[in-house]
């Protein structure tokens, strides 16, 4: 077996060129190792993604976010501009695992890994993200590039499991809606783990959009989420 340790993305662009074998991309190895324990590896290769500095920042601009594949949970929870503009991220990458698991695991191998339940995706689909990606085929995640939210744009990230931390979601939501003039506009909705992936809800969206934000609308928006959740239920 060979290991690689590229310290660029050049050199990361190298490594993925190599079409022989099978090739293994390893960074917070939370979910690799444990499906290693007591059986053989089957690739040819493993490239550490871990010392690239590009793939380790958080970098605020302008027109938005860019988030390394390899920043961790934690470091996302902890970031003032992902805490500022994009709230829901924050509080999903706050519930990932445990203490040890968000100090590992990163994003990218959350999105990576296309767990039904990955707790990152659904807001990263409620923010429009782009992902960016590199080698064959995009083989390699790079990032994630947030376009900055409308000001007043408010969001926020809630799972359902069998415990209420370190457990895997039964169900999640993400959503966000803009303030204006003490109305909600440009609602979106975003249902997790209820599915092979996550999904808008147009009907959720729309019992928020247009009303007044101190209104009580848990019930009927409530309602329009299980029926959603419902209709995805194959059978």
């Amino acid at each position: 077996m060979i290991f690689l340790q590229p310290t660029s993305i050049i050199e990361l662009a190298a490594a993925l060129a190599e079409t022989d074998g099978k090739t293994v991309l390893a960074a917070g190895c939370t979910d690799i190792l444990p499906g290693k324990i007591g059986r053989p590896w089957d690739a040819d290769r493993i490239v550490d993604l871990t010392h690239i500095p590009e793939l380790r920042e958080i970098i605020a601009g302008d027109g938005g976010l860019f988030i390394g594949a390899c920043c961790t949970h934690a470091q996302i929870a902890e970031s003032g501009p992902v805490q500022a503009n994009f709230k829901a991220l924050a509080q999903a990458c706050a519930q990932v695992g445990s203490v040890q698991i968000r100090n590992r695991g990163t994003i990218g191998g959350n999105v990576a890994n296309a767990s039904p339940a990955a707790d990152t995706v659904p807001c990263l689909m409620l923010f429009g993200t782009q992902t960016e990606t590199i080698g064959p085929g995009g083989a390699c995640i790079t990032g994630f590039r947030l376009p900055l939210p409308e000001q007043g744009t408010v969001s926020a990230f809630v799972k359902l499991g069998d415990r209420d931390i370190v457990t895997i979601a039964r169900i999640q939501l993400a959503v966000k809606s803009v303030i204006k003039d003490g109305r909600l506009s440009s609602t979106r909705a975003v249902i997790g783990a209820a599915g092979k992936t996550p999904f808008f809800c147009e009907e959720a969206a729309a019992v928020l959009d247009g009303s007044r934000a101190e209104e009580d609308l848990l019930a009927p928006f409530a309602a329009a989420l299980s029926k959603a959740i419902e209709a995805s239920i194959p059978g």
